[in-house]
């Protein structure tokens, strides 16, 4: 009888330890996180060097790009660009291609972005800042509602702000293309920073 109690002590003891232990981690988490920073978003016409066209589409609605475009770097690659897309359902999606047909990737691209004459950035696909699409034509920006990453929206902003974006890619076969952009103007859908 008395190994009973005891069983029942110790079960009750680490139960109530295992829960403070998580507990523990999971405020430590929520501490140690910055807050995502808050977006205002805006829609209106494309200016600038900024091309907008609408896309008909009869069973999820109608829907706009804007985009802007740079030269090709051989004949044998396409024009580099950058698209917003609007959705009927209000979703977004923003990303950009380097004229690469085929971005190769097995898990180490790089890309770097600046902004007019602001400092270099590199995205982080680790914290899902970035993807390639399933095609590996794209490469396709986010923002993260788990985390304090808020790539999209700062793009979004940073292209309204800036009149050109230079984006280099670095992929897994040892590519490297940089191209530069004339982003003079707002793309149709846009984001300013909050406080």
């Amino acid at each position: 009888m008395n190994r009973f109690f005891r069983y029942i002590f110790y079960m009750n003891f680490f139960k109530t330890n295992l829960l403070l232990f998580l507990l523990a981690i999971l405020l430590s988490g929520c501490v140690t996180t910055p807050p995502a920073a808050n977006y205002q978003y805006f829609t209106g016409p494309a200016t600038g060097s900024w091309d907008t066209r609408e896309i008909k589409d009869e069973l999820d609605g109608n829907w706009f790009r804007s985009y802007v475009l740079t030269k090709k770097d051989s004949w044998i690659s396409t024009n580099p660009g950058i698209y917003v897309d609007t959705y009927a359902n209000g979703s977004t999606s923003l990303f950009f291609t380097n004229g690469d047909g085929y971005i190769c990737d097995t898990g180490g691209l790089k890309v770097r972005v600046k902004f007019g004459g602001r400092k270099v950035v590199n995205l982080s696909r680790g914290y899902g800042e970035f993807k390639l699409s399933n095609n590996n034509e794209r490469i396709v920006l986010f923002d993260s509602p788990y985390t304090s990453n808020s790539a999209k929206s700062d793009f979004l902003e940073k292209l309204a702000i800036s009149n050109t974006v230079i984006i280099e890619t670095q992929d897994d076969c040892g590519t490297v293309k940089q191209m530069k952009f004339n982003t003079e103007g707002k793309p149709h859908f846009y984001a300013r920073k909050i406080g």
